[in-house]
């Protein structure tokens, strides 16, 4: 799976954010697993080595035939089997059966070679030892006790007398238990569990990934703090506020609550272009909204100008409650007049408080469009221009726009959870692409309001347009 630097970054900010959770989880996980390290029964290991000087099973009349390797794992059962555990059992005497010497039994082979290797296990390091060498003399007992049986049965049945017996003797005396070098298990110095140093950092480590885990799983599905989302934002929370909205739709927004907001706005901006983003982290209406009350607030002491860039329909026009300008102004051109494409709106909260309010359709995002000229000769026309887009991961009209504008605001949904994690990681990675980064972040939570929605006649190409004809603005 590929992982974005965003989504790296995210998972860093909630993990930081949860450290202290963490690092006592992982410190709580250490201790107890030594604990419960230190609570076990010492177990002791210790190995024997058998290399198998035969490769085949013993043959009384001198054949040869067979192959090697089935040779070496039919050896290996054999030593694993009944007949030859009771002959170690017995060889080990009282405290030891055949099914618990089985059971601390594991025998293996080395690839490419002849070599059968006898582990054993135990409660004391002594019984370790002697069970692997135990094992392995019962094998070679086994084995010789069969090549005889295997002889003797020969030499009754054989044609040619006496010589022919003596021949088969021989043989059986070479091969003899089909064993070149017996390697003795030594006594281990020290036992291979409880090992509580081991065992406290793997269950530590596990600890700090459930940990983690849980981080992870807090940020996706429970509701975080202002300050947390500013912080996944990588960027100043600039204020905390209420959109009203009435019947599903934005209302327009008083000025009360967005001063604060303003103020570090202006920080944010900092003598750069006064041209700044409105955009929402994912698809809710409340971007209108705020829109709208921080140009209320702003308009006070300047002149401000909103640009509904949100879509077909002219929502934050709507949403403002007065008539749509006549023109787009996507259509002004390079010069001249702005009158026929912005409206003088008055916006509830202190008498005399209004801001210009035009519509840039979505037919203006191309890098040849006219919005990149408009929208630099606005700059020096007004004091704040904001521009109300849509979702930049999602609205092509806010992500080409990006180039255009000084600033970007994210409002974030307060009470939404579910997809902003995801997002957010991509509003990040879309500024990332375009070389710009969040400047600040609003969080806004709706609010029920009784306002009525007036209806708002259609947008006009021109005043010469059929009157009702609506505009096409994809």
């Amino acid at each position: 799976m590929i992982t974005t630097s965003g989504e790296k970054s995210l998972v860093a900010s909630a993990l930081w954010r949860r450290r202290r959770l963490i690092a006592v989880a992982t410190v709580l996980g250490a201790v107890l697993g030594y604990l419960l390290s230190s609570l076990q029964d010492e177990t002791y290991q210790a190995e024997s080595r058998l290399v198998l000087s035969a490769t085949h099973p013993f043959d009384p009349l001198g054949g040869t035939a067979g192959n090697a390797s089935r040779y070496l794992a039919n050896q290996r059962e054999v030593i694993q089997s009944g007949e030859v555990l009771d002959l170690a059992a017995a060889e080990l005497g009282a405290g030891d059966d055949t099914e618990l010497l089985e059971e601390s039994l594991a025998v293996t082979t080395l690839a490419d070679s002849d070599i059968i290797i006898v582990t054993a296990q135990a409660p004391t390091a002594e019984l370790a030892a002697a069970r692997a060498n135990a094992v392995a003399f019962a094998y070679q007992q086994f084995i010789s006790e069969r090549v005889d049986e295997i002889a003797d049965a020969a030499a009754l049945v054989v044609a040619g007398g006496a010589a022919a017996v003596a021949g088969i003797r021989t043989e059986a005396a070479v091969y003899g238990d089909g064993v070149s070098v017996v390697e003795r298990a030594s006594v281990p110095v020290e036992p291979i569990a409880p090992k509580p140093v081991r065992d406290a950092l793997l269950l530590g480590i596990l600890s700090a990934i459930v940990a983690s885990g849980f981080a992870l799983w807090r940020r996706d599905h429970q509701a975080r703090t202002p300050q947390e989302l500013a912080a996944d934002a990588d960027a100043a929370l600039l204020g905390v506020v209420d959109v009203p909205v009435a019947r599903g739709r934005v209302t327009a927004t008083a000025p009360e609550g967005y001063d604060m907001a303003v103020v570090g706005l202006d920080y944010t901006c900092d003598g750069r272009s006064p041209i700044v983003m409105v955009s929402p982290l994912g698809r809710h209406p409340l971007a209108r909204g705020v829109a709208l009350g921080l140009a209320a607030a702003a308009a006070r002491t300047r002149r401000v100008l909103v640009v509904d860039a949100d879509g077909d329909g002219a929502p934050l026009i709507a949403a403002a409650q007065v008539d749509p300008p006549p023109q787009t102004l996507d259509e002004a051109g390079d010069a001249g007049s702005l009158d026929r494409f912005v409206v003088d709106a008055p916006l509830p909260g202190d008498d005399g408080v209004r801001v210009d309010l035009a519509v840039l359709t979505r037919d203006a995002a191309g890098p040849q469009g006219a919005a990149r000229r408009r929208l630099a000769s606005l700059a020096g026309a007004y004091d704040l221009v904001l521009v109300c887009a849509g979702p930049v991961s999602e609205d092509p009209v806010a992500f080409a726009l990006l180039r255009d504008v000084g600033e970007v605001v994210l409002v974030v949904d307060g009470q939404g959870r579910g997809a902003r994690t995801q997002d957010l990681v991509d509003v990040r990675d879309r500024l990332s692409l375009a070389g710009r980064a969040c400047s600040g972040v609003v969080v806004a939570s709706a609010r029920r309001s009784r306002a009525r929605l007036r209806h708002q006649p259609p947008l006009r190409s021109s005043p010469d347009a059929v009157p009702d004809a609506p505009v096409h603005t994809r």
